[in-house]
């Protein structure tokens, strides 16, 4: 038989190809499908691949597939045969996800493929860059590796391409695809091409076998796992034996290049390493499958079983038109995989990493991977629901690649394999929770690898900025308290994006923030909608319009920027979701223990199948809400996450410490009387955020905070706005900073020690801080909200507890001293007084109402005689007076302990005339209720453990009090006895007594307050006398308001009245009291005539035997 010239085998191979379906004989394997082919764009008369079924590719056992890759070789110079190499299967893996890639993109068309092997419309390097060593060798001459000579024969090199791609010429051999009709086929050495076209021969040859061929000689590629993919998907059988052919020929050619002691030519492999890249990037292109089918390359991705360098070897052997054909459907493929993979699964960062690496791929500045995602349609979708954050998650490429989560919500199965039912424990498992960090540490390592590399380019930087500006936007409903998670982003996707962006932020200098950055044109962020921190609407449409046009953002702004609001919209709505589940939690357990309790009550009656079912589904709820709530804890609660969360914020706090002193590079006090308009039109919630992840920081993981590096800057950042109160227009926001502040009180978090000495030594707290505390706990007396009233004492219970602290430190001791000689001070004193006044009654006539509940309970059967809707109604007002009881019982005691110190250490503002009548009455009326004839109401069993209620230390420090302002001038023993009221002898009478039967004070004390009482009793009975030698007290004497006698008397411009009653009247309103109209303590003119008056009318009564 003649031998065919190398061209004569090249055209029949490629006559093969071309030959259509209705002149191919099918296969007995392959089965032709009605209405299915694929046709081969650009070839003449139609070149089409025969249309089999996909077919499910039996499964092969694991192996490891870190193994190395093994191979035995006989000598290529006995007679041009080796023996076949052996290489390792990839390990079975997991994939799912769809192409619809068109094929005909592809940069090289298949028409030139059909002619000339696809390769010379290709753009490559020139073969020789790729040889090492052979720089100038004439390209007749081979260097071959090892101790091989320089010309090698052409049947050694044939030898060597049948070894490399696991084929035969010749003879058949198991495990070899045979050849036969490329047995006689020449190898020209002298063609330079001559190596690049044997081999293309070799692999198209291969092609164009029939499946059932392939199927018995190819190896197979790594397959799907029913178990974690439902839907078993298939892969297009031809693409996938050949894909298979390619990818083990390349870990041959691989092993070989890298190996020292390699027999094979060297110019031969770099030859054999393109012609599979190009064949290989024609396959991914479509070439051979449908476009609805699966890439063949996903299995080895989410296997991680790719060889070294293919991704490169693929990548330069396409131009850049060829890029988006040849990557655009496996791209999509793993796009797809990545939301239905297990999260914990090691196939999701496989695939993560193989998106990492093109995203690595650059030629020319341009990463072809970066803009291929960002200039697709699934980019940034337009919405085209009401859904619009939940559409931006499901259809864009970024949301598939940001999905992968492992909170419970995301994905349940999660909970049910690490958290077991049943299990109630308040801190999840350490080994489980360190595993379950690792992991997402893992994943978001790798997002992060591949969401880089888009800002380094301009373009690409741009589209994300745009992303991430449309995430904020279509998922603002995620900022409200309430809101339907249908219609947004998942906690796991927004936090995933949120940690790209946090990641794109730590180099960012606060320095170089534009501030005015949210009013200039093309800003990415839409803040229309917020409140801001010191400016009106009007004010803020003023200062936009005096700004003049600057230059473009810098991204440093940009990203910062976007990335504030992203912490707003991804980070605080989480972890309010993990508080709002750990109450609802708390509250199902309560009412099944209540219900299981009352078992004995309900068992019998109509109502026991009702409660059993109601048992069964609260029992199932608790044991869904104790597995979502450990795991979300493990997810959300991880040091590194926090500790970024942190750091971010501690560059917000110095943004905005900037921002309000653009004079001072150091934060500094006071702030400046004008407040600087970038400062006032930022946002409330730059500021209320971090108050809000403080405070949960500190209750739910202290010690990240307490071991931070960041938290110095946050407490500058504290301490300077806490100290300037009127620097922001909501007093709430102040309240949240001081609420932080309060929560690293070691006796409300004990592992902040450290933290709160900081605080009290703060430089900038040292004169201003405790100050402007007083100030702030008078300003709360009026803040506009609807809750006014009761939101007062929870803040100023915060500011009780701050105060009594700072009052231990000596600096700030005196500068609470100096203040106490302002108006401010004494106003501060009024509302002392009028707490103390109001939340010791309302706790007293609670523990009154509990006492008659537990009295008329244990008349059993009387209480059993009422029906059970009456009982329930009781109960229920039984458990409220109980928690208001305990809430009013511990801010009361706040408030009379700081009564008990500043009385004891600062009298003086006590005692002023517009004050010291209100004090007495306060002190007499309480001393009544702990002493009078009622006291007995207020014994209730187990009130000091159940509602914090100790009878006798509150009566310790109240008859303090009444030592600590009985000074020389007699002026509070006379304000005592002067209280009509609730003052009688008696009253002291039994305070003594308790004094000294529980041992309350030292007989020094217990001397001192006999001595009190006995001057008020004797002031007492002089003003009975007086009052009788007054009674014809002339009515211009009296006050208008009181009904008393005048001592001072001023002109208001509505009248006259006492001095001492307008005062104290104007200490709670800044008005008239007659015409509510404007009035200040300025306005009032002294009656001079009038009290002169008056004091010779009372100096006649006396006179008077």
């Amino acid at each position: 038989m003649s031998e065919l010239s190398q061209e004569e085998i090249r055209r029949k191979r490629l006559a093969k190809l071309s030959v259509s379906p209705q002149q191919q004989q099918t296969p007995p394997n392959e089965t032709q499908t009605e209405g299915q082919s694929t046709t081969l764009s650009g070839a003449p008369g139609g070149v089409s691949e025969q249309s089999t079924p996909a077919v499910h590719l039996p499964p092969i056992r694991p192996t490891d597939r870190h193994s190395p890759t093994t191979s035995r070789a006989k000598s290529a110079h006995k007679k041009c045969k080796k023996d076949e190499s052996e290489t390792e299967r990839p390990s079975e893996s997991v994939v799912h996800g769809s192409s619809s890639q068109d094929p005909s993109t592809l940069g090289s068309g298949v028409h030139s493929f059909e002619f000339d092997s696809g390769i010379d419309t290709m753009e490559v390097d020139d073969p020789g860059s790729y040889e090492t060593g052979t720089s100038g060798r004439h390209p007749d001459t081979v260097r071959t590796s090892g101790n091989q000579p320089d010309n090698v024969r052409p049947c050694s090199l044939k030898s060597q391409v049948s070894d490399l791609l696991n084929v035969t010429f010749t003879t058949p051999q198991d495990g070899r695809v045979h050849l036969p009709e490329l047995s006689d086929s020449k190898l020209d050495i002298d063609n330079p091409n001559s190596l690049e076209e044997y081999v293309s021969l070799v692999v198209m040859e291969v092609a164009s076998l029939p499946v059932d061929t392939l199927v018995s000689k190819a190896p197979l590629p790594p397959l799907l796992s029913p178990h974690l993919v439902p839907e078993l998907h298939t892969i297009a059988p031809r693409s996938c034996l050949i894909f298979s052919f390619l990818m083990q020929s390349y870990k041959q050619i691989n092993s070989q290049i890298n190996s020292r002691r390699s027999r094979y030519s060297q110019p031969l492999l770099l030859a054999a390493t393109r012609v599979v890249s190009r064949y290989s990037a024609l396959l991914l292109a479509g070439t051979f499958h449908p476009s609805d089918t699966l890439s063949p390359l996903l299995p080895y991705i989410l296997d991680d079983s790719i060889p070294d360098g293919f991704i490169s070897s693929l990548f330069q052997s396409i131009d850049e038109e060829s890029f988006e054909p040849t990557f655009s459907p496996v791209v999509s493929n793993v796009l797809d995989s990545l939301t239905q993979l297990d999260p914990s699964s090691q196939a999701i960062i496989a695939a993560l990493s193989f998106l990492a690496d093109l995203s690595a791929l650059q030629t020319d500045n341009v990463r072809p991977f970066c803009r291929l995602l960002t200039t697709s349609a699934t980019w940034n979708p337009s919405p085209i629901s009401k859904a619009t954050g939940r559409e931006l998650q499901r259809f864009s490429a970024l949301g598939s690649l940001l999905s992968p989560s492992l909170l419970y919500s995301d994905d349940p199965r999660l909970g049910d394999r690490l958290v077991p039912r049943g299990s109630d424990a308040s801190q999840p498992d350490p080994m489980v929770a360190a595993a379950v960090e690792r992991t997402q540490t893992a994943l978001r390592a790798a997002t992060y690898r591949v969401v880089h590399p888009l800002v380094l380019q301009p373009d690409t930087r741009r589209a994300l900025l745009v992303y991430l500006a449309a995430f904020v936007h279509r998922n603002a409903p995620r900022c409200r308290l309430q809101y339907d998670e249908s219609l947004v982003a998942q906690d796991g996707f927004a936090l995933n994006l949120l940690d790209a962006a946090q990641q794109l932020c730590v180099k960012v200098n606060p320095e170089r923030v534009d501030g005015s950055y949210l009013v200039a044109p093309g800003c990415l962020i839409d803040a229309s909608q917020s409140t801001r921190l010191a400016a009106t609407q009007q004010q803020l449409a003023d200062w936009a319009a005096a700004c003049l046009p600057n230059t473009a953002p810098n991204f440093t702004t940009e990203i910062f920027i976007v990335a504030v609001h992203l912490h707003h919209c991804a980070l605080l709505p989480a972890l309010r979701g993990l508080t709002q589940r750990q109450r609802a939690k708390r509250e199902v357990k309560q009412v099944l223990r209540e219900l299981e309790t009352s078992e004995s009550q309900w068992r019998g009656t109509p109502l026991a199948q009702r409660n059993r079912q109601m048992l069964v589904v609260l029992r199932d709820k608790l044991d869904k809400l104790s597995v979502a709530v450990q795991l979300d804890r493990m997810a959300l609660l991880d040091a590194t996450s926090l500790t970024a969360a942190l750091r971010f914020y501690a560059k917000l706090a110095n943004y905005i410490m900037l921002v309000a002193l653009p004079d001072h590079r150091v934060p500094t006090l006071p702030l400046p009387r004008v407040t600087p308009p970038q400062f006032a039109a930022m946002p409330e919630f730059y500021m209320e955020d971090i108050a809000e992840f403080l405070i949960f920081l500190v209750q739910f993981s202290p010690l990240v905070l307490a071991e931070s590096s960041y938290f110095p800057d946050i407490l500058t950042f504290l301490v300077l706005f806490v100290s300037s109160p009127s620097s922001v227009s909501n007093p709430y926001l102040i309240a949240k900073l001081i609420e932080v502040l309060f929560i690293l009180n070691p006796a409300v978090q004990e592992a902040t020690p450290r933290l709160y000495d900081s605080l009290l030594s703060h430089p900038l707290a040292s004169n201003r801080m405790a100050p402007a505390l007083v100030d702030f706990y008078t300003a709360v007396e009026s803040t506009g909200s609807s809750n006014e009233f009761y939101d007062k004492f929870s803040i100023r219970f915060h500011i009780a507890v701050l105060l009594k602290s700072l009052w231990s430190i000596a600096t700030h001791q005196f500068a609470l001293r100096v203040a106490s000689e302002s108006p401010e001070f004494v106003r501060f004193v009024n509302m002392l007084m009028n707490d103390t006044t109001f939340l010791l009654d309302e706790s007293l006539d609670c523990l009154k109402r509990i006492r008659e509940e537990h009295e008329a309970k244990k008349n059993v059967s009387e209480w059993e005689s009422q029906s059970r809707e009456e009982r329930e109604s009781r109960e229920q007002q039984l458990a409220t007076d109980e928690r208001v009881c305990r809430s009013y019982l511990t801010l009361a005691n706040a408030t009379v302990d700081m009564l008990h110190y500043l009385s004891r250490d600062l009298p003086k503002p006590f005692l002023r005339p517009e004050l010291v009548t209100r004090m007495a009455t306060m002190l007499n009326y309480n001393l009544s209720q702990l002493c009078g004839s009622k006291a007995r109401e207020l014994k209730v069993s187990g009130a000091r453990e159940r509602y914090g209620f100790d009878a006798r230390h509150t009566l310790d420090q109240l008859t303090d009090i009444y030592l600590h302002l009985d000074e020389d001038s007699g002026v509070f023993a006379e304000s005592v006895a002067a209280d009509g009221r609730s003052y009688n002898r008696q009253l002291f009478v039994n305070a003594m007594a308790i004094i000294r039967n529980y041992n309350l004070k030292t007989s020094t004390a217990v001397s001192l307050f006999e001595g009190l009482a006995s001057r008020v009793e004797e002031i007492a009975v002089s003003n009975r006398q007086e009052e009788m030698d007054f009674s014809d007290l002339p009515d211009e004497f009296k006050d208008p308001l009181m009904d008393t006698l005048m001592t001072d008397p001023v002109v208001l411009p509505s009248g006259i009245m006492d001095r001492p009653i307008i005062l104290r009247h104007l200490l709670n309103s800044s008005t008239d009291p007659f015409n509510r109209s404007s009035l200040t303590e300025s306005q009032l003119v002294p009656e001079d005539s009038l009290r002169r008056r008056i004091a010779e009318w009372i100096e006649s009564r006396r006179s008077k035997p």
